[in-house]
């Protein structure tokens, strides 16, 4: 025992402070509400909490008059909101305690009739509710009545005896009463009834399983679980979840927006923010709908026998407190962002309701509805209007608003509201240029010097502002689409008046509406093709032109005039008459053909320029009931670009003659392309060159040049190299040792790689690999010894010795492949590495071999050469030409590249490694074995 007192002790010790805290926040609330209610829009929120709360320490232990009278008014205002009626209910007796003013008309009087005493229930204190309604809505009404927690079989529908209206009943007890709150239900709802209640009870229990099935110990997953679900099942813009701390403060814990929205998640609040009255009343009321915040609220009549007050707070009729009506005037004026952020404006006005709001620059009040009349009067079956210059649209006061505005931007949203932009004149964002205008200087108007051609512009300009971009343009119609739908629901009338006959009033009224829409619609649409950029025009069922745009006149010279009501065959060449005939039929049938190309008379003004080309798409019009009742002709004119088309063809067919006329009249004449690939050669010029067409024609003309000196060189290199070759045969008839018949076979390797090189007639053929290798047998170690014979004389002349071990077992390999490349390609490499090793250096030649099999008796052989040199290697400039094809390459360049495309060739690369003391060329290639081995692979 001894040990729960101090937990006892500790819990009533909580509670006390929790009480006092509460007290105190509530007499801070009070105050403030003071406050508000008598300065109105001069009242400091952030100054006011601020004092409140530091003179709120000492009262916290004494509830005032003013805290008294502040939870009066906020849990028991006996006001509503007009669009429901109310009454209170003696549980025992079903006798009215208390009732809204409104009450008696909307449950006992018939539309549009005035009651007599005795044929309807007078509705006051103490009459019985059941007289009121049918005899199954009185049974609903007390079925209800029996049940602990009534307010589960809300709503409950009614319906009045004498008028036969429904209602919505939402019944929830309070001390000694049951209050009512009747909402009146439309007519057309009722069928809706039950299928929409359990819509949203279906929809509501997804939610609650999706919440169910959480997983637990996260109430940050709970809470931003809840608000996506409420977020999904309302459409609200924003739901948030509000943490309140110990001290009272509120914090925003989770929270969804629509896209664009700012984002309050995180932020925290005062505790003012939620008086502890409102608190109260947001546990008690789950939801509760605000129609019309600034509708006038109606009077809750109470029996004055009643010894206490009854509290309404429950009620969702309740009429909103005055802090709501900080938000009163319209939220797309009012909030932020406003419609002055939706597109570039100086001011913007909305006329709603015969009331104007108004934001930044903007003519008077009294200009604003001027200009509604004008827009009313001269463009009534326009949805808006815009122009960056009221008086060139025809306003006649345009000059009365000064430099204030000139361009402006107007959408109807119904008959008598609208929403403005407007922009002021150019001249306001022109920053003068040129030199300081002196007061002395006199402008010459007759003459165009710069400063009168400055004022002639400013004088042109100052009517006219920034013109109204066309993405400007469909944000404001989409806002005017918005701001339509949203007032034709605002506009329902909610609180009675259901019967026949106005129902038919407002079926009728909204025929007028959708007819005078649909007016608009079209002729916008009209307006829209009649000012087209592009021909349009039409044709009824029978090809009758019942549609013909100015451009189309334009370009025929025929006047809409004198083009309606012709026949679409009489009004096109007759070249073009059966495709016409044909894609008219077509599209009568509902087939719609695409870029069809016809040609059109021209007449008038336009006869002499010959028929209009015109390439079309064709669009079936069809009624309500899909039937085709025309055809609609978008098109464009194609007559300009099929005449140069024409003129091209002409005068290409006199090039062609002059080209190829064997006249000897007619001068040589060849020309070439951008790259000097010949792409002319006329007969003149291959008489006085020898050269024929076929032979020049896609032939570069300066490689023609140097291929005819080229020729010339490799044929006298030819004619010494035979006499070599006979010498050489005449040696190997005679007696020689095996050292020297090796010299001779060096020898003739040598001059074999020397035919093969001048037969290379193109290097760009090598550089782009379109070479074919040799494919044949030979002795690596051959090919190894015949690359550094051709070094021999200038290593030995620098001093360098060249190491390589001939015997070595791999450098016996017979390998097939190009040998003849292999041996330029070393050759190559050893000479640029003899030129830039010092003398008295050294050369290294090593080699690695390894083997692949593919199949049973081929195998593939990757082979690597290296060749190190000592120095310090070869300079980076030459490297670079030997990786890239350059204009300016030097002849080793030019020879490393050439043979690193030959070594791509035989799949492999070259590499060159720089190391301390010497660098390397690291030469690989793939090549085929000439032995059958029964390895799978070898290193050597």
């Amino acid at each position: 025992m001894s040990s729960s007192r101090p937990t006892h002790s500790s819990t009533s010790s909580s509670r006390s402070r929790n009480s006092a805290r509460i007290i105190a926040q509530t007499t801070v609330d009070a105050k403030l509400h003071d406050e508000f209610e008598e300065l109105g829009d001069s009242f400091d929120y952030t100054r006011s909490v601020s004092v409140h709360s530091e003179t709120s320490a000492d009262q916290t232990q004494r509830r005032s008059p003013k805290v008294t009278a502040y939870l009066q008014h906020i849990q028991k205002g006996r006001l509503i909101q007009p669009f429901g009626c109310l009454l209170a209910v003696d549980e025992k007796t079903f006798c009215v305690i208390a009732y809204s003013e409104n009450a008696p008309e909307m449950l006992t009087m018939v539309s549009h009739a005035v009651p007599s005493v005795g044929d309807v229930p007078v509705l006051g204190i103490g009459t019985d509710v059941r007289a009121l309604f049918t005899s199954p809505s009185t049974a609903a009404l007390q079925k209800a009545l029996g049940y602990s927690e009534v307010s589960l079989l809300n709503p409950i529908l009614v319906h009045c005896k004498i008028s036969g209206k429904p209602f919505y009943a939402i019944i929830h007890r309070v001390t000694a009463c049951l209050v009512i709150d009747f909402e009146s239900v439309k007519p057309y709802e009722l069928p809706m009834t039950a299928a929409g209640a359990l819509q949203s009870y279906k929809l509501a229990a997804k939610a609650i399983a999706r919440l169910q099935s959480l997983p637990g110990g996260s109430m940050e997953r709970l809470c931003d679980t809840m608000v996506r679900e409420v977020f999904e099942l309302t459409g609200y813009d924003r739901v948030m979840a509000y943490k309140f701390h110990e001290d009272d403060h509120g914090e925003v814990v989770a929270e969804i927006t629509k896209q664009g929205l700012e984002p309050y998640l995180g932020l925290h609040y005062p505790a003012t923010d939620i008086p502890q009255a409102a608190r109260f009343l947001f546990m008690k009321n789950k939801v509760r709908m605000i129609c019309d915040c600034r509708a006038k609220p109606v009077k809750v009549f109470q029996d004055e026998k009643l010894t206490i007050d009854l509290t309404f707070c429950g009620s969702t009729l309740r009429a909103p407190h005055s802090c709501h009506l900080q938000d009163a005037p319209l939220g797309i004026v009012s909030q932020t962002p406003n419609i002055m952020d939706l597109v570039k404006c100086d001011g913007a006005a909305l006329l709603y309701k015969d009331k104007i709001w108004q934001l930044g620059t903007t003519p008077t009040e009294r200009q604003i509805r001027d200009i509604a009349i004008w827009l009313t009067d001269y463009h009534m079956d326009s949805t808006g209007l815009s122009t960056d210059s009221l008086h060139d649209a025809g306003y006649p006061d345009a000059l009365a608003l000064g430099d204030v505005v000139c361009g402006m931007a107007a959408a109807r949203i119904t008959s008598k509201d609208i929403l403005f932009w407007f922009r002021s004149p150019t001249t306001s964002e022109i920053q003068w240029g040129g030199a300081k205008h002196e007061r002395s200087d006199q402008d010459d108007g007759r003459r165009m010097h710069p400063r009168s051609s400055f004022k002639a512009f400013l004088e042109v300009v100052k009517t006219r502002s920034l013109p109204w971009k066309d993405y400007e343009m469909d944000a404001i119609h989409s806002l005017q689409l918005i701001l339509r739908g949203a007032f034709n629901k605002a506009s329902v009338d909610v609180t009675g008046a259901d019967d026949k006959a106005s129902i038919d009033s407002r079926i009728n009224d909204l025929r007028i509406e959708g007819m005078v829409e649909l007016q608009a619609v079209t002729n916008e649409m009209v307006r829209l093709i009649e000012t087209a950029t592009v021909p349009i025009l039409a044709v009824d069922v029978k090809g009758y032109i019942n549609g013909w745009n100015l451009k189309i006149a334009e370009l025929t010279g025929l006047s809409v005039s004198q083009a309606i009501g012709k026949h679409m065959l009489t009004l096109v060449e007759d070249c073009s008459s059966t495709i016409v005939r044909k894609m008219l039929h077509l599209a009568l049938q509902g087939q719609e053909e695409k870029n069809i190309e016809f040609q059109l008379k021209t007449h008038n003004s336009q006869r002499d320029n010959g028929p209009v080309i015109l390439v079309v798409n064709a669009c079936a019009s069809r009624d309500l009931h899909e039937n085709v009742v025309g055809v609609c002709f978008v098109a464009q004119d194609m007559t300009g670009q099929k005449t140069v088309m024409d003129k091209f063809t002409r005068i290409e067919g006199d090039y062609k003659a002059i080209i190829e006329n064997p006249s000897p009249l007619i001068p040589p004449i060849f020309g070439a392309d951008e790259f000097g690939w010949c792409s002319e050669w006329n007969p003149a010029m291959t008489k006085i060159s020898g050269w024929r067409r076929n032979e020049v024609i896609d032939k570069m003309l300066l490689a023609i040049k140097k291929s005819k000196k080229l020729a010339y060189i490799r044929q006298e290199i030819r004619n010494p190299l035979s006499g070599i070759t006979y010498s050489r045969k005449i040696l190997e008839d005679s007696v020689l040792n095996e050292e020297q018949k090796q010299l001779l076979h060096t020898g003739a390797e040598c001059h074999h790689q020397l035919n093969k090189i001048l037969n290379d007639m193109d290097l760009d053929d090598i550089v782009e690999s379109y070479l074919d290798l040799e494919m044949v047998e030979f002795d690596l170690r051959e090919v190894v010894a015949t690359a550094i014979s051709q070094v021999m004389i200038a290593s030995k002349g620098k001093g360098i010795r060249i190491d390589y071990d001939p015997s070595e077992v791999f450098m016996a390999e017979s390998l097939y492949g190009d040998s003849l490349r292999l041996q330029q390609i070393l050759a190559d490499f050893l000479s640029v590495s003899v030129k830039f090793s010092p003398s008295g250096g050294q050369l290294e030649i090593s080699a690695s071999l390894v083997k692949d099999r593919l199949g049973q008796h081929v195998h593939l052989v990757h082979l690597e050469i290296r060749i190190s040199h000592s120095g310090s290697g070869v300079p980076e400039q030459l490297l670079d030409q030997m990786f890239n094809n350059e204009e300016d390459a030097t002849e080793e360049g030019i020879s490393l590249l050439v043979c690193r495309k030959l070594l791509r060739l035989m799949n492999g690369d070259v590499r060159y490694l720089k190391e301390a003391g010497k660098s390397s060329f690291i030469i690989s290639m793939e090549l085929a074995s000439a032995q059958e081995s029964h390895k799978a692979s070898s290193i050597f």
